[in-house]
């Protein structure tokens, strides 16, 4: 599921975005080589997209050495928080920090809800993809 999202947030960013983009992810050595080759993969498919040659560089890094990297990891836990009060505890008030962020329009949010994966299970299926990472055209 992470690298389904992760193809999605690729995607989004791209097709949204008016410059160039170069992405820098932290490390994380269970998805990273997998990831890259991902992002890599995004890439090669795209190639017919308007959208495709926004992708540029892809990089892990830490937090110490990519200081963005830190605001980053502040928006997905907003977002988690917010998605897990939404599906857990809906009679709870959202987050101050949450509302800021959802002023100004540059968060959203995609649910793989039941439907969306059955659609990606019958897709896999039909293509005979043995699991996600066939099916995402990612080598394991």
């Amino acid at each position: 599921m992470y690298l389904l999202c992760f193809r999605h947030c690729v995607y989004m960013m791209a097709k949204i975005s008016p410059d160039p983009l170069e992405f820098i992810f932290e490390e994380q050595h269970e998805f990273g080589k997998k990831a890259l080759r991902l992002y890599d993969r995004v890439k090669v498919i795209s190639q017919r997209d308007d959208w495709a040659k926004k992708l540029k560089s892809a990089k892990f890094g830490g937090s110490e050495e990519y200081l963005p990297l830190q605001a980053a990891d502040l928006l997905a836990y907003e977002c988690q928080k917010k998605i897990r009060n939404l599906r857990y505890h809906a009679n709870v008030s959202e987050r101050k920090s949450m509302e800021r962020l959802a002023d100004n329009r540059r968060v959203g949010f995609v649910a793989y809800v039941e439907e969306a994966l059955m659609t990606v299970k019958n897709q896999m299926r039909e293509g005979g993809f043995a699991n996600m990472l066939d099916y995402l055209r990612v080598d394991p």
